[in-house]
């Protein structure tokens, strides 16, 4: 089973997904994937990138493909191990959210957008279960004032811009998820996090997802 973490920022998908590592699942994501792999994926698609490049692709665009690249490559090697499950904490669903909020321009047409749908397409087959983890947006600007994550680009935008922000993903992740869970099966779960601990909304995940662990 792949699951991947969905939400507005200051939800608490990290502390989910550090609930779920305790609790046997692991623990992937577009981030700080090993290097060989980003490598790779940039090989693997250097003619799609220097296309996008040349056509005005923005750098973070670019580096966005090849994060995704790497990141399948990971989870088809964590999940061929035997009754292992996959938490996705910023995965596909957030990337393709991304390219909606940052890189939006570019999806309509040309090598961005023949990139989006067979990505989506490939993810739709990967991914066992989709988790939208959600709060009120003044829980989630306490949270977001209060947290101690370094270098939070949240710290120097107003209040205003913060919601604007969330808006504009919240709407993002409506286009993106029925991509992905509409044409495969995978599974839609709704959680409410406002007011639930990490350490019960983990264990949701695992009991309405059906993710095998080692607890």
């Amino acid at each position: 089973m792949v699951i991947e973490l969905v939400g507005p920022a200051g939800v608490g998908k990290s502390a989910v997904a550090a609930e779920l590592t305790r609790l046997g699942v692991v623990r992937s994501g577009v981030w700080n994937l090993p290097r060989h792999l980003l490598a790779r994926s940039a090989l693997a698609s250097f003619a799609e990138l220097a296309t996008m490049w040349r056509d005005g692709g923005r750098t973070s665009a670019v580096k966005q493909v090849i994060r995704l690249g790497a990141l399948e490559q990971r989870v088809a090697q964590l999940a061929a191990r035997p009754a292992q499950s996959v938490v996705l904490d910023e995965g596909p669903v957030f990337a393709l959210a991304w390219f909606r909020v940052f890189a939006k321009q570019g999806l309509g047409n040309g090598r961005l957008a023949a990139w989006r749908r067979r990505a989506t397409e490939r993810w739709a087959g990967a991914l066992g279960a989709v988790v939208w983890l959600d709060a009120p947006d003044s829980v989630l600007l306490e949270r977001l004032r209060n947290r101690g994550k370094p270098r939070d680009v949240f710290r120097t935008m107003t209040d205003t811009e913060i919601l604007d922000l969330q808006a504009t993903y919240r709407a993002a992740f409506a286009q993106v998820i029925p991509t992905i869970t509409g044409t495969t099966g995978a599974r839609l779960v709704s959680l409410a996090a406002d007011h639930a601990p990490a350490e019960e909304l983990a264990r949701e995940v695992i009991a309405v997802a059906g993710a095998p662990h080692g607890d």
